[in-house]
């Protein structure tokens, strides 16, 4: 019995499966990322999701490997206390040490759902900034 290096060294010339392997392989990376992020913070996938205002099994999906929306991204990386990374070659977390990012990271999560909420509801809006704080007009 060939080794499982040895094999995949094989399946990696068909161009293929390559392609699927490395996308996969990235998908888990995040999802790696995500769990370990949660672990450090010390929240139950179900802490999570509730900080997020979505299910625990959204959750697990997105652990197992499933990338998530761009609004989760955002409530992500708003409840993470942390910054998504997409580059060409992955998709990750990168925590928040520096306040002021923090502030801008969670601001982002804000003006998402802000966002959301407002054109789900046809309406037009414009977004002002007073002293640091930002508000919404429909």
């Amino acid at each position: 019995m060939k080794s499982y290096k040895v094999y995949l060294e094989r399946q990696m010339r068909d161009p293929a499966f390559a392609e699927g392997y490395i996308r996969t392989r990235e998908d888990l990376e995040f999802a790696v990322s995500l769990a370990a992020r949660r672990e450090e913070l010390g929240l139950t996938q179900q802490a999570l999701a509730d900080l997020m205002g979505i299910k625990q099994p959204m959750i697990a999906r997105i652990e197992g490997g499933q990338l998530p929306t761009p609004a989760t991204l955002r409530k992500l990386a708003g409840a993470l206390r942390a910054v998504v990374v997409i580059t060409p070659a992955k998709i990750g977390l990168e925590p928040i040490f520096d306040a002021e990012a923090e502030r801008v990271a969670v601001q982002s999560a804000l003006i998402g759902e802000e966002y959301e909420r407002v054109f789900a509801d046809g309406f037009d809006y414009s977004a002002e900034e007073n002293d640091g704080a930002l508000s919404f007009k429909a």
